[in-house]
């Protein structure tokens, strides 16, 4: 998969506007000091198929990002990419089910939900990832039946990275809980609860649902036709 490297760095993460409309994306400011490599694009059905010899896409097409995958599937994947590739696996599960992720190791993962909005955000300030106008940058719902796209079609944002809001929804590390108050570093989500944080949004979601502060969850069992992922892994500091 084709990568961007992103450097250590602090920026403000949130809906700059909490404190008037108490929205759940508390605006703080974050610090992140492991540089990453992102994923250009959401892993495509091409990329998840070469790797995991499977289809579950609802509508498919190789050079169609990935739908129709469980967080426990996209985690799965990067685990079965970083032995193929020949990384340091990050991921680790417990006799009682439980995954535990080792985020110094060099394997593919899924971003935190704070890697995922600093990627998104691209180091500007517009509402969606790379403008703030949305039919510049993202597939949204503007049509009955919304049908995801080839990743790539719209304008990248800052980084140099497509389809971070829109097409489909991007599976994240992160237990759903609330923000912590206050500046924070190398937040990796709730210690508890039952779901898992999707961001960007969907064909299938009004523009309001997907600006790069705007946070979701689903159980992490769950399997939508316009549910994908986009990997990520650490580089060496």
């Amino acid at each position: 998969m084709r990568v961007v490297e992103l450097a250590v760095g602090e920026f403000w993460m949130g809906d700059r506007d909490w404190e008037l409309w108490r929205s759940d994306a508390r605006w703080r400011r974050v610090r992140l000091t492991r540089r990453y490599a992102a994923g250009v694009m959401p892993v495509t059905q091409g990329e998840y198929a070469a790797v995991m010899y499977d289809r579950p896409s609802f509508k498919q097409g190789d050079l169609l990002p990935v739908d129709s995958v469980s967080w426990e599937m996209a985690v799965d994947f990067c685990s079965r990419l970083s032995e193929r590739e020949g990384r340091r696996g990050c991921y680790r599960t417990d006799a009682q089910g439980e995954v535990a992720c080792d985020f110094d190791a060099d394997g593919w993962r899924l971003p935190t939900e704070a890697e995922w909005e600093y990627a998104a955000r691209g180091g500007q300030g517009f509402r969606y990832a790379g403008s703030d106008s949305v039919d510049e940058v993202a597939w949204y719902r503007s049509i009955k039946k919304p049908v995801t796209r080839p990743p790539g079609q719209k304008r990248p944002n800052g980084f140099g990275l497509y389809d971070m809001c829109g097409n489909v929804d991007e599976w994240c590390w992160d237990r759903y809980g609330p923000y912590a108050p206050g500046d924070v570093t190398d937040p990796a989500g709730s210690a508890t609860g039952g779901t898992r944080v999707i961001r960007g949004g969907s064909a299938a979601t009004e523009p309001l649902q997907m600006r790069v502060y705007t946070r979701n969850s689903i159980e992490p069992e769950y399997t939508g036709r316009y549910l994908g992922f986009r990997g990520v892994r650490t580089l060496p500091s």
